[in-house]
């Protein structure tokens, strides 16, 4: 921790190996600041949940948001927004910029988030979900698309099936 005033809701955090997840009540002074800075690059919260790692064998920060909006910036300024249900990354010394976002995978969204689970131990409060609202209704949309197009396919896709005789009992039925 390399500053925190509660009252100022000013806190920076440095990373400079391995992994953090954060959930940050919103700010509400103007001046207010939630960064974590690693070698690679810094990420700024305004009341989010998040998770940040960082490798310091190939320089590379890795920024996946579970709720909320996190600005991902590289040493140089350069920045993205990154938002609920979305990964990013950074490389040292590249100027270029953070790479712009892209959906995180399911198993990205679980493996930052039970990589950092501290299981409720004492000082923990309100561990709870770990996928924001919007993200979890995305992956419900998607976890139910194959159940309607399935069916619908398998009924509907072939046109060249003899339709049953009515009346036909088997098995006599041709």
């Amino acid at each position: 921790m390399v500053k925190h005033d509660g009252g100022a809701q000013q806190t920076e955090l440095e990373l400079t190996y391995g992994k953090l997840r954060s959930q940050a009540q919103k700010i509400t002074k103007a001046d207010g600041k939630f960064q974590v800075k690693t070698p690679a690059g810094v990420a700024g919260v305004v009341g989010t949940d998040f998770f940040v790692s960082f490798d310091n064998t190939t320089g590379t920060m890795n920024v996946t948001v579970f709720e909320g909006v996190v600005k991902v910036c590289n040493l140089a300024g350069v920045c993205v927004e990154v938002k609920a249900g979305q990964f990013s990354n950074v490389r040292t010394n590249d100027n270029t910029g953070p790479q712009p976002p892209t959906q995180a995978t399911l198993d990205v969204l679980v493996s930052a988030g039970s990589s950092t689970d501290v299981g409720g131990g004492p000082g923990v409060q309100n561990v709870g979900h770990h996928l924001g609202k919007g993200t979890a209704i995305t992956l419900g949309i998607l976890a139910a698309i194959p159940a309607v197009v399935i069916p619908i396919v398998a009924t509907h896709g072939s046109s060249n099936t003899t339709p049953p005789v009515v009346g036909c009992q088997p098995p006599k039925c041709g």
